[in-house]
């Protein structure tokens, strides 16, 4: 970006994540330089006054109090522009804010200085309009260094939330405060309640609810049990953890979240190209004008020469592109520190660009539109058992289990008492064989079946699979009991969010390693505009691929960052769902959800539309101000003094706009 003050803001900045890093504190450079802004507003209005009442001076100029507005928001300008030339040989457009600059202060010099015999000014002194100038850059750069610091509010909040401090457990269940730092994977710690999570790990010992807002943007806690994940910078409500690292420091959910999050501020999109290349451009078509305006109103108009400078320095004020250089990277980056906030990491500029063009949505079943969550559908009994004594038996069998089938029959069945069972047999792809109770129990696919269906089981176990259902058949002493039939649980809100894509104009596809029938089931039920199943994440890729080389304007892949890598890389733009817990779905997907709430996902795309249209906006209002403020220039309407507070105005406005971004809501509240 080729703005006013960019070296000084890059050196602020970097200063300011050295601040935080190290002590977490607020960084000191805004209130210096809200200072030095309030200082040179000072001067500037000593300035007006004695040129508006006329007040005798000594020395006027050289005592003029804009002098002070000049040295403090116009030599940073300076240094920046001819640091800038000389040691990277680029033209920036600080360039032509300090040639503006000096331009007026030779103005100022070339009319005589402006003091009669008395000492008193006899003119308007352009010495105030350098400081104008250089004050009103100051001030634009302070906004739009203020909407960067807002973008990165949420990210350093985590940092300052984080403990430094950690009880890891020593020898003999002894513990000791050690430096985050120094944890390493397998140390165990203790969170005690009301702390904050200092490390990524797993719970080997309590239970309590852990606040994951400050992570996710999910305000209900989750409850954590041993062998459930937890992340640093979470807050831990009220029991006590302990806690087995996982990673260190550096590796962690939140140190993750904070790099990449910087080099998302530090990537262009490819619209931000295009106003760097005209920056570039501008800044010597610019000087040319001047100098033709000059001898135009000197030579054809006889305005005469004094009247034909303030033209051509008049130029030099009003033509810089500040506004246009201003005008797409304040927008990114307020977008991407509004998505921040809300629990949403967009990795760079380009993927809010290139989310806004999509046309196709195409989703992974498992995990996206559904939980990976069984649930039991429906029971069929054979005569001899209840459905809750089918439900027992086959909770008691599956108890050791942690598969999802286990899991659905186990939460089906409650916390109602059962007897316990023994001597396990596992067959691998067939079912378990126990006893329960004195009975001998049989769980098995249907494949593993080892006995003929009755027409009636048969009749239900056909029409269930039908609709992808996936089934349990039961046998007690080698009689056959019944069948339990389970189903995918859709994910909140997915049928609202296709529904709403749809309404948008965007095709939606679902893509399942699953059998036709089950995906079938699924799309009938979610209403999504196409299904294709029994596919590998090769298969997904290549379709995905497919859909980009068979004319789709731009495509979505929208999975949960593990088996959908693929499908990711080769995706116009890419969404991975519930990233935290995969460090493959940060690295892979251009923007990842911290959280599992898929109704943002049209949410985003409707958001980062609005992004783009603010970025156009702020061109087209950057370039209407220009054109229109170098016309009145030529003509003499304005001068240095009102073509700066005219020019000026426009990065203002920028600026302002590109802000309204960071408290737009885009999570369909």
């Amino acid at each position: 970006m080729s703005c006013p003050h960019c070296q000084k803001r890059k050196a602020a900045e970097a200063a300011a994540k050295k601040a935080g890093a190290c002590c977490g504190g607020a960084p000191k450079e805004p209130s210096r330089e809200a200072l030095s802004l309030w200082i040179a507003f000072a001067s500037l209005l000593a300035s007006f006054l004695i040129a508006y009442f006329d007040l005798s001076f000594p020395a006027y100029p050289l005592s003029d109090p804009a002098w002070i507005a000049v040295g403090l928001c116009g030599l940073p300008i300076l240094r920046a522009a001819c640091e800038a030339l000389s040691r990277r040989k680029q033209i920036t457009s600080s360039l032509l804010i300090s040639v503006g600059i000096l331009a007026s202060i030779g103005l100022q010099f070339f009319v005589g200085c402006g003091a009669d015999s008395s000492g008193t000014h006899t003119h308007d002194s352009y010495i105030f309009a350098a400081g104008e100038i250089a004050f009103l850059m100051a001030l634009g750069q302070m906004l739009e260094n203020r909407t960067l610091r807002k973008t990165r509010e949420g990210i350093e909040a985590l940092v300052r939330i984080s403990p430094k401090q950690a009880l890891r457990v020593g020898v003999g269940g002894a513990t000791e405060s050690v430096p985050v730092e120094a944890l390493k994977p397998g140390d165990c710690i203790v969170v005690r309640p009301d702390e904050v999570i200092p490390a990524d790990g797993t719970v080997v010992a309590g239970a309590s609810a852990v606040n994951q807002a400050s992570l996710t943007g999910e305000s209900v806690p989750a409850d954590k049990f041993v062998g459930d994940a937890v992340l640093a910078g979470t807050h831990n409500l009220h029991g006590v953890l302990t806690v087995s690292v996982s990673k260190r420091s550096g590796d962690t959910a939140i140190a993750r979240l904070i790099r990449l999050v910087e080099e998302a501020e530090a990537k262009k999109a490819p619209i931000q190209h295009v106003a760097d290349r005209w920056a570039a451009k501008i800044v010597p078509a610019a000087i040319l004008c001047s100098l033709l305006v000059f001898i135009f109103s000197f030579a054809f108009l006889k305005v005469g020469a004094e009247a034909a400078l303030i033209r051509g320095v008049t130029i030099l004020v009003v033509f810089c592109p500040c506004a246009f250089a201003l005008a797409t990277p304040t927008a990114i980056a307020a977008g991407i520190g509004n998505a921040a906030r809300r629990g949403v990491l967009v990795k760079s500029g380009a993927a809010l660009e290139r989310l806004a063009k999509i046309d196709t949505a195409v989703f992974d079943k498992t995990g996206t539109l559904t939980r990976a969550e069984l649930r039991v559908e429906a029971i069929f009994s054979a005569g001899g058992l209840s459905e809750q004594a089918i439900l027992e038996l086959c909770a008691a069998a599956e108890l050791p289990s942690r598969h999802p089938i286990a899991r659905a029959i186990i939460a089906r069945c409650g916390k109602t008492a059962r007897p316990a069972a023994e001597d396990f047999k596992t067959q691998n792809g067939v079912g378990i064989v126990c006893r329960v109770g004195g009975q001998q129990v049989e769980l098995s696919s249907r494949r593993g079946l080892r006995y003929a269906l009755p027409e009636a089981a048969a009749h239900f176990a056909d029409s269930r699979a039908a609709c992808g259902e996936s089934l349990v058949f039961l046998a007690v002493d080698g009689v056959f009991a019944g069948i339990v039939a389970l189903s995918d649980t859709l994910r909140e809100n997915a049928v609202e969010t296709l529904a709403e894509l749809k309404h948008a104009g965007i095709r939606s596809v679902m893509l399942t390693g699953d059998n036709a029938a089950a995906g079938a089931s699924v799309a009938e039920r979610i209403g999504v505009d196409e299904c294709v199943a029994e596919l590998l994440p090769e298969g997904k890729a290549a379709y995905v691929k497919k859909l980009r080389e068979g004319g789709a304007r731009g495509v979505l892949m929208v999975g949960d960052g593990v088996n959908d890598a693929p499908a990711f890389a080769v995706a116009d733009s890419s969404v991975a769902m519930g990233a935290l817990g995969s460090e493959l779905a940060v690295e892979t997907a251009e923007i990842a959800l911290l959280n599992d709430r898929i109704e943002l996902v049209p949410a985003l795309v409707k958001f980062s539309k609005t992004v783009l249209r603010t970025i156009h906006t702020n061109f087209a209002l950057s370039i209407v101000v220009n054109a229109g403020s170098v016309v009145l220039s030529a003509a003499g309407v304005l001068d240095p003094v009102s073509g700066a507070l005219v020019h000026n105005a426009s990065s203002l406005l920028v600026v302002m706009n590109s802000a309204s971004l960071l408290t737009r809501k885009f999570n369909g509240k």
